[in-house]
């Protein structure tokens, strides 16, 4: 449980830094801009394409928490087998969700190279569309593969941000285990926070309530940030 405690800590830190917040406000006091709806939106998705785009305020944001010693320190702390199964047992996070993420999360860990876990996103993206999943549901998980798949893709587009020896692909396993890690504490902690009637908040956007919402924007958020920044410790080595 140590473990699972200092990954949500590692998480939080995401959150603030990214400017996503989590408030005690009640959802009575909420602005009309609360989104309330499917977060699979143009502006949620440009968020994360800023996330991964050279020069944004979000990327060297994102460049500079990946390079602290305080993040290699705790990314040395995962679980990923504990992290998967507090999620599978997460209250506030809907069966639904679970029941596609978790088998696609039990694939994802044991992937070695970049353009597996490229492949392997794609695949279930397939999938989704075959499910008979209410559509919102859909639009959500859309979303969340859509995150992964943009943070992926930047790392396979990036090597020359590290060394050489990342060429032989030997830290795939940092960034899909990374992916899950990040994606199951996220939501976890999102998710309690919506339950609570606190506010999940993307910057310009607006903010999400409900445990659905807060679940959905923590874990896409701290999945693709700590994805990438395991994937980054891994090859800088």
């Amino acid at each position: 449980m140590e473990k699972i405690k200092l990954n949500i800590f590692q998480v939080c830190i995401l959150i603030l830094l990214f400017a996503i917040s989590c408030t005690n406000d009640k959802t009575d006091e909420l602005t009309e801009k609360a989104v309330i709806g499917s977060l699979n939106t143009l502006e949620n998705r440009q968020f994360i394409k800023d996330v991964f785009t050279e020069g944004t305020d979000l990327n060297n944001q994102l460049k500079t928490f990946s390079e602290s010693q305080e993040f290699n320190r705790e990314s040395e702390y995962q679980d990923i087998d504990q992290i998967i199964a507090e999620y599978e047992e997460c209250t506030d996070c809907l069966s639904e969700y679970k029941n596609f993420l978790i088998p696609f999360f039990q694939e994802m860990k044991h992937l070695n190279l970049e353009n597996e876990i490229l492949s392997k996103i794609q695949d279930y993206e397939l999938r989704l569309e075959d499910t008979d999943f209410d559509e919102l549901i859909k639009d959500n998980l859309r979303f969340t593969l859509f995150s992964f798949k943009e943070a992926t893709k930047y790392v396979i587009n990036n090597y020359e941000l590290t060394n050489d020896t990342l060429r032989s692909g030997g830290c795939g396993r940092a960034l899909g285990q990374g992916l899950v890690s990040g994606f199951a504490v996220g939501c976890i902690r999102g998710g309690l926070t919506g339950a609570a009637g606190g506010t999940v908040a993307l910057p310009g956007v607006g903010t999400v309530t409900g445990a659905v919402g807060g679940c959905i924007v923590g874990g896409a958020v701290g999945g693709v940030i700590t994805g990438f920044t395991s994937w980054l410790w891994c090859a800088i080595k």
